[in-house]
């Protein structure tokens, strides 16, 4: 039970978050919940592959997250 509170508020958090830059119908909102699943990383996991195409996204609502990307001579930029 605690656990699907927290996920009903960072769902909630995420919808907020949308707003501020697009305005959803509640259908919508709803697909876009629909589309979601919450997840829970360790820290230092790598979430992306070098070499493999992103198809996810990601919303932190705790933690850190280091971004960067690898020229065509695989120096970190």
């Amino acid at each position: 039970s605690g656990r699907k509170n927290q996920n009903t508020v960072l769902m909630s958090l995420l919808l907020d978050t949308i707003a501020r830059h697009v305005v959803l119908t509640a259908e919508e909102q709803q697909c876009v919940l629909d589309l979601l699943e919450t997840r829970r990383y360790k820290a230092k996991t790598q979430l992306q592959q070098t070499g493999m195409v992103c198809s996810e996204s990601y919303f932190v609502n705790s933690g850190i997250l280091r971004s960067f990307t690898y020229d065509d001579h695989a120096h970190e930029r």
